[in-house]
């Protein structure tokens, strides 16, 4: 609570030092658990005699495109950045989150966003839309047409009622076949009615725990893994 009274702070014995990756490891007679403790993308080299679990649990690709801080997406029209959450030390409902508590809304008649993929790998794919419960959603689009776009073309659109059910993941396509190469994203645009975009949730069909041997992984934000120690046997 630094900072939360008025008054002098007097703070004492500060040292400075370099912080690391907070990549953590912890290795185990029968194998390993990674965690990526970090805000962006790591891939990490865990050595030969390792393997990934088999099962059903996980996807291959799973991860979170959010409108904030994303050099993939883009507005025409008359966008704005706005807050829009619950505070976190509120305790009177109503109790409502944009992702991250910040979206974009369409203060223009006209306009559009878009969010590039950015497409892991090839496979089907599920894309699900998020936007807040947010007290004044009532006034918000009931006709926000979302489109999924590859090699120019529109594979699939959902139109979907922003002013209600917020809070929640919206599943815009389910199991699409998509690949990096055609370039896919979202395109949303309004029929009516004040517009938001906020972040989109994308996994694919293809499963992570496949029982493959691997050296490396790849793991996505705050994102971790347990891999299995290859058994050898005797000569």
């Amino acid at each position: 609570m630094f900072g939360g009274e008025t008054g002098q702070i007097w703070i004492d014995d500060v040292s400075l030092k370099e912080r690391g990756e907070e990549v953590f490891r912890r290795d185990f007679q029968h194998g390993l658990v990674l965690l990526n403790g970090t805000r962006r993308r790591q891939t990490v080299d865990v050595g030969d005699g390792y393997m990934h679990l088999e099962g059903e649990q996980a996807p291959k690709y799973q991860y979170i495109l959010d409108d904030g801080g994303n050099e993939g997406f883009k507005t025409t029209g008359g966008w704005q950045e706005i807050e829009l959450g619950t505070k976190e030390w509120h305790a009177i409902p109503p109790y409502y989150h944009a992702w991250n508590n910040r979206c974009h809304e369409l203060m223009s008649s006209t306009g559009e966003a878009t969010w590039d993929l950015d497409l892991r790998g090839p496979g089907q794919h599920t894309i699900q839309a998020w936007w807040a419960a947010a007290p004044d959603a009532k006034e918000w689009t009931k006709q926000a047409l979302y489109e999924v776009v590859a090699a120019g073309k529109v594979l699939a659109s959902a139109t979907l009622d922003q002013s209600q059910a917020g809070d929640q993941w919206h599943t815009l396509t389910a199991d699409l076949s998509l690949a990096p190469q055609d370039k896919p994203y979202v395109r949303l645009k309004s029929g009516g009615g004040v517009l938001v975009a906020d972040a989109l949730h994308i996994f694919s069909a293809e499963r992570y725990n496949d029982g493959g041997a691997v050296r490396q992984v790849t793991l996505e934000p705050m994102d971790g893994i347990i891999l299995r120690r290859i058994e050898t046997t005797g000569p």
